[in-house]
């Protein structure tokens, strides 16, 4: 885990919050893929493209584009462990 991906998600509200989601939406059975979220407060639709991008570069989500299926992600170990190691600043 890089300090730097780390310090953004400490600093950064919305990409904290979008981890949050994927990390505490399937808590009982990490193996269930959540659809894609599409609303965060405060946030453009493009904005939301580009954290879920940050995530995903970050490995701390994963995505599931399987034929006839929305999008979905779940998070990954390393998403996990990244909130859990991180404290919100903002």
């Amino acid at each position: 885990m890089v300090i730097d991906e780390l310090q953004q998600l400490q600093t950064d509200k919305r990409l904290f919050q979008l981890l949050s989601h994927y990390v505490h939406g399937n808590e009982q059975n990490r193996e269930i893929w959540q659809n894609r979220v599409m609303d965060l407060p405060g946030a453009r639709r493009e904005d939301i493209i580009r954290l879920h991008g940050r995530l995903l570069a970050c490995e701390w989500i994963e995505q599931n584009t399987g034929a006839g299926l929305a999008t979905c992600y779940r998070a990954t170990p390393a998403g996990r462990k990244a909130l859990k190691n991180t404290t919100q600043t903002v």
